[in-house]
Formats: C-alpha cells, sequence, structure tokens
C-alpha cells in the first residue's frame, strides 16, 4: 500500500512581540465615554468606568442617545407627542442627576445627549471626543433576532475607534466595593487575564494592550490559543490526508510560537502562562475563563463590515456574546471615518 504523504514542514513565522514603547503607549484612557440608556444594567457600566478614570486620572463622559423607532412609514409623518428638543433637555437633567447621585464631580457639558441610532451616534461622539475607552454594557440577547439585528453593545465593538470595555449586569466581578461606601467607590482587581492568541498581527495588538494592564495591576497574564479542529474531505488539496497528523503539526507549531511570546513576557517580569486547546476557538475561549477564575478577557477585532460579518460575526463579538466575565476589545488598528465604514 502507498504510503500517504506527510504534511510539508513549514518554517514558524516568530510572533511579532511589542516592543517597550508599544506596551507603554498601547492603553491609555484620557477619555472614557460612558453611554447610559437608564437601565439598571446600563448604570453598571459606571461600576467599571469611575474606578478607571481615577486609575489613570482620565475625563468621564456620559452620554444618552435617543430615536424614534417609526414601525410603519404612514406614522412618520404623524406629530410627535414631545418635541426633541423636549426630550433631549429631560435625558440631560437625568444624565446630571445620575452624576450627582452616585457624587460624581461632572462638568455639565460631560453630558452629552445624541440622536440617532444608539452605535452610531455613539461611536460618532467618541470620535468627537477622541474617545480612548467605552464602558458599556450587554445582556447578551440570543436567538434569530440577535443574528440578524445583534445587540447595541456588539454594533459599538464593530465600529468603535477605540478600545470598548464590554460589562454585563451578572457576571464575574473585578470591582471590589470599599467598607460602608457605593460600589462606585470601590478598587478594580485584576489578577488574571486571558489573552486570545492565533499569532496574527491583529491577536498581536491585543497582546499589546493586555500587557499594558497587566503592568499597571500586577495581574498574571494567560495567552491562549486554540487549534481549531478540521474536518478535511477525501478529495482536494488534503484529500487522503490522516487529519490527526495535520492537527497535531499544528499543535506543534502553536506551542513553539506560544514558547516564544511566553518566554518574552517572562523575560519583562510579567506572571505569563501559555494554554494551547483543542476546539472551536470562541468556546474554547469562554470556557476556559469560567473554569480558571479568569476576571477579564482582552482581544482584538478586525473590524470587517458587510454581509459575510452580519451572517458569521467574528470571535471577539461571540466573545462578547458570551463570556462570564468583562471583555476588553481593543482595534487591531486606527479606525476613522464614520461608524456606517
Amino acid at each position: 500500500m502507498e504510503k500517504k504523504a506527510a504534511p510539508k514542514q513549514r518554517r514558524v513565522r516568530p510572533a511579532r512581540l511589542p516592543s517597550n514603547r508599544a506596551k507603554r503607549d498601547s492603553f491609555k484612557a484620557d477619555n472614557i465615554l460612558v453611554p447610559l440608556d437608564f437601565s439598571r444594567a446600563s448604570f453598571k457600566a459606571l461600576e467599571y468606568a469611575l474606578p478607571l478614570a481615577k486609575r489613570f486620572g482620565a475625563k468621564l463622559h456620559l452620554v444618552h442617545a435617543f430615536d424614534y423607532d417609526y414601525p410603519m412609514s404612514t406614522f412618520s409623518a404623524m406629530p410627535v407627542a414631545i418635541p426633541e428638543s423636549e426630550i433631549a433637555s429631560r435625558a440631560q437633567r437625568r444624565l446630571q442627576d445620575v452624576a450627582q447621585k452616585y457624587a460624581i464631580v461632572l462638568a455639565p457639558e460631560n453630558c452629552h445627549v445624541v440622536k440617532g441610532r444608539a452605535y452610531h451616534a455613539i461611536c460618532q461622539l467618541a470620535r468627537t471626543l477622541e474617545t480612548d475607552l467605552i464602558v458599556t454594557t450587554t445582556r447578551g440577547h440570543t436567538g434569530l433576532r440577535h443574528v440578524l439585528l445583534g445587540s447595541t453593545a456588539e454594533r459599538i465593538v464593530q465600529h468603535a475607534p477605540c478600545g470598548v470595555l464590554v460589562v454585563r449586569e451578572h457576571e464575574r466581578e473585578f470591582v471590589r466595593a470599599t467598607e460602608g461606601a457605593a460600589k462606585l467607590k470601590g478598587a478594580i482587581r485584576w489578577k488574571k487575564i486571558l489573552v486570545p492568541l492565533d499569532f496574527s498581527d491583529c491577536s498581536i495588538a491585543g497582546l499589546e494592550s493586555a500587557v499594558r494592564v497587566a503592568q499597571v495591576w500586577g495581574a498574571e497574564l494567560v495567552t491562549f490559543n486554540c487549534v481549531p479542529l478540521q474536518t478535511f474531505a477525501v478529495y482536494g488539496e488534503y484529500g487522503g490526508r490522516d487529519s490527526t497528523a495535520l492537527t497535531n503539526y499544528a499543535q506543534k507549531a502553536a506551542k513553539e510560537q506560544m514558547n516564544e511570546v511566553v518566554s518574552s513576557l517572562k523575560s519583562q517580569n510579567i506572571i505569563a502562562e501559555g494554554v494551547i486547546e483543542l476546539g472551536a476557538p470562541a468556546q474554547a475561549i469562554c470556557d476556559y475563563a469560567r473554569n480558571n477564575e479568569v476576571d477579564l478577557i482582552v482581544t482584538a477585532t478586525h473590524g470587517s463590515t458587510g454581509l459575510t460579518h452580519v451572517l458569521i460575526g467574528s470571535t471577539a463579538e461571540h466573545i462578547v456574546r458570551y463570556a462570564h466575565c468583562p471583555v476588553l476589545v481593543m482595534p487591531s488598528h486606527a479606525r476613522g471615518g464614520n461608524a456606517n465604514d
């Protein structure tokens, strides 16, 4: 019987690790924007934003986005009961009341009311303010309606010009309340940070931000790579090849690159561990985070758009949707233009 050809050995491309300058500059927070729709879930974002603003000495901005939702075109010609100016004034007062209730020292000009689709208006404001970080919440909706429409948080992740920290109302906490004080006065305790890596330039961009966060808080970094289980047809380029051999080769290549990453991190006095697993990446990342007391997941997104993105989504957005802990999503490159790009 003829022997099956072994997979060609390819030279492993070294992961491009962040330089010292890149680590210093990769994550900053001079301006933090917090969208509020005045629901209980949206106030959760304040519990995270305020300690972050205090730690980085950042300027805090609150924003409320409103829009009229006309279910039928015939209704669009009908006069509305409340003028837009009145809606905006009420929202402005509510934002100022929120700041006062939680003892947040906030100038009136830092309370913003914008009109339009929430994600679009928020991202446009973030560009105008040169925001470094948006802190928002998601309810984690699922089902067909979610797949077709997405959530505001996921759309912000897709289009934001800056990093987005996404939290849930019920999840693993990294904000610890101080004795006798509101939770907003609490301190951040990041102990373990998970960074998904596929060794692409995009994922290395996420690692740069995670390194900065780990340095500031003295946290442990877990660099995580998932080798997907492939199914190969009996014909075509991989026809007749042993899928087990191909998977083993992929694991070996990943291990070599992971060892390089971990060694570099440890040489910079960062507590780091490399983990390689088999399976579906998004699910494996969320499962590992849940089972190993991870406080924060830091990932990057390619910022894909269009029909393919709508139907399939990205690993980053699946993590945002299902992770039990907060997720910090960093754009892998500077984003310009508008929120429709």
